[in-house]
């Protein structure tokens, strides 16, 4: 079986799947600085509960970031004659019906200057959430390496940005799929 075809499987009737390309250095970067920066709060916190004992109820949301952060990270995507899924770790799948896309292409990582991150990850375990691009506008992310971007265009909802590991392949099974694609 193909590389990019494993993972556990999003829907029944999937014909093609895509795993999601490995975590770039600024987001490898990013998730160790943020995880080491957070258990160092937890310990102090550990530490004060013992003079002031309501403190510990601040650890429960430290913890639970980092663990919504992984349960959306996205681990695949997939193809059937209906529509794309893009699978995450823990969190529901989303679904994005073929015939709302209108275009689909690639972004070249010195088009994400200046973008601007609304709500979301912003680099701790992917890219996941809303940002804003210049050029593009307001965006949906669910990606894991800025370096290997596909923009999904959708009608009448904002652009969603993908990251699988190879972008050729998903490109040419996306096309194969809904072959009016523009891009």
């Amino acid at each position: 079986m193909p590389k990019s075809h494993q993972f556990r499987e999003a829907t029944s009737g999937v014909i093609e799947r895509f795993i999601a390309a490995p975590l770039d250095r600024q987001a490898l970067v990013r998730t160790a600085m943020t995880l080491t920066g957070l258990v160092c709060i937890v310990v102090l916190i550990f530490m004060l509960h013992q003079i002031l004992p309501l403190v510990i109820l601040f650890a429960a949301p430290i913890m639970a970031m980092p663990a919504l952060a992984y349960a959306g990270a996205p681990l695949g995507y997939a193809l059937d004659n209906r529509a794309l899924y893009v699978e995450r770790k823990a969190l529901r799948t989303l679904r994005v019906p073929l015939d709302q896309i209108v275009a689909v292409r690639l972004v070249p990582r010195a088009s994400l200057y200046g973008a601007m991150r609304v709500y979301g990850t912003g680099g701790l375990f992917g890219w996941a959430g809303r940002y804003r691009i210049r050029n593009v506008g307001a965006v949906s992310m669910q990606a894991t390496n800025l370096e290997r971007l596909i923009v999904i265009e959708r009608r009448r909802r904002r652009p969603l940005l993908i990251s699988p590991a190879d972008t050729n392949a998903f490109l040419a099974g996306l096309r194969r799929q809904y072959r009016t694609i523009e891009g």
